[in-house]
C-alpha cells in the first residue's frame, strides 16, 4: 500500500526495448530493465501541463488546497490522473489539458510482488 496524500497515480504498463508504454504515453530510459509488464507511479507533482503533448486528458475536478491546487483529470482511455499545480492556474473542470511527464519521475513496480524496479 502506498502512503501519501494526494495519492500517488498507479497504472499498468509495459516495458519492451526500453520503453515505457501506458495509456497514451510512449516514455524511453529504461533499456536497463528487462521486457516485461509494470505499474506505473507517478506523483500528482510530477505530471506536467504541456500543451502540445499528446496525451489529453478532461478535468473533473478542481480541488483548492490554498497555494496549490489538484486536478482531477480522465484520459480518453478511462484511466484517472491526478495533478498537484500551483494555485490560481485556471483551470475548470470540463478543461481539456495535454499532460507529461519526465521518464526520471516514474516509478515502476513489479505487478505481482509491488516490488520497486527502478
Amino acid at each position: 500500500a502506498f502512503i501519501g496524500s494526494p495519492r500517488i497515480n498507479l497504472l499498468s504498463g509495459h516495458l519492451r526495448q526500453g520503453v515505457l508504454s501506458f495509456d497514451h504515453f510512449q516514455l524511453t530510459g529504461f533499456s536497463a530493465l528487462p521486457d516485461q509488464p509494470v505499474r506505473v507511479g507517478i506523483r500528482p507533482e510530477d505530471l506536467q501541463v504541456t500543451p502540445e503533448s499528446t496525451t489529453p486528458v478532461k478535468i473533473d475536478l478542481v480541488e483548492e488546497l490554498g497555494s496549490d491546487e489538484l486536478l482531477y483529470c480522465v484520459s480518453a482511455a478511462g484511466h484517472d490522473y491526478r495533478l498537484r499545480r500551483p494555485g490560481g492556474s485556471g483551470h475548470r473542470a470540463g478543461d481539456e489539458i495535454g499532460v507529461s511527464v519526465v521518464s526520471e519521475k516514474v516509478h515502476l513496480f513489479d505487478p505481482a510482488s509491488g516490488q520497486r524496479l527502478n
